[in-house]
């Protein structure tokens, strides 16, 4: 009810200038919609025009973070890591791949913030991004046990006794 209330403090309070030496505050969607076409500021399906915009330009942006930084983490292990080098690249992307998910969904995770949504979409987006992220993570830690399952299997198979074989999984 409170937060409700809220709407009606702001409008009653937007025409009333600031006191002397007083800065007034300004965010960032403020900035931008005082700069956009009255057509981008009309609503449609829930939003305005500009933060649909928004949307696609924070999913690209959150992109193309997730493929450099997916790209950097494989050049590295590649380069510096043994287990890395002696298994198939494959595997390493497929291990990789949940990880450069989970930096695609914080990187959309904290930009969704400066799109100025209401407190229940901000926090119903934010609860929906937590659970794929912590679902990313499950799927990460099972890549990771995969990927060093397949290669002390692979070192295992190399040795001549077989109670080594035993005790990989």
């Amino acid at each position: 009810e409170t937060l409700n209330q809220l709407d009606l403090y702001q409008s009653a309070l937007a025409s009333s200038h600031n006191a002397k030496g007083v800065i007034k505050f300004n965010q960032f969607a403020e900035k931008i919609r005082s700069s956009l076409p009255p057509s981008l500021l009309k609503k449609s399906l829930l939003f305005e025009n500009w933060q649909w915009l928004g949307i696609l330009f924070i999913l690209f942006i959150s992109f193309l973070v997730s493929k450099i930084c997916q790209f950097f983490i494989s050049m590295t292990l590649n380069h510096s890591s043994k287990i890395a080098m002696l298994t198939s690249n494959q595997k390493l992307a497929a291990t990789i791949n949940p990880l450069s998910r989970i930096i695609f969904i914080f990187t959309t995770m904290k930009l969704i913030e400066f799109l100025d949504f209401g407190v229940e979409t901000i926090s119903f987006l934010q609860r929906l991004l937590y659970i794929t992220m912590s679902i990313m993570t499950v799927w990460l830690a099972h890549k990771v046990i995969e990927f060093f399952t397949e290669y002390f299997s692979s070192k295992a198979e190399t040795t001549d006794t077989k109670f080594d074989d035993i005790l990989v999984p």
